[in-house]
């Protein structure tokens, strides 16, 4: 454990590994999808990314819902 502040931070919670391709990828698939439900209008760029994605076996629905709860929820603690 370390100290930040007057915060204690326990630094065996937090992983040292990146999140790998699939996650990734859910994580910009649920940026797009709030975009869209924010009334936003999609670029063409987000259009083409979201079909490769679409197309991208290891991005499912279930890991693409995941994503989009991850980012609606609050960060506070």
């Amino acid at each position: 454990m370390s100290y930040c502040g007057s915060v204690i931070i326990n630094w065996r919670n937090y992983s040292t590994q990146k999140p790998n391709a699939y996650w990734r990828g859910a994580l910009i698939a649920a940026r797009i999808i709030r975009k869209r439900e924010a009334g936003k209008p999609l670029s063409p760029r987000d259009r083409r990314i979201a079909r490769e994605l679409f197309e991208d076996e290891g991005v499912s629905n279930r890991l693409i819902d995941q994503a989009v709860a991850c980012l609606k929820a609050t960060t506070k603690f």
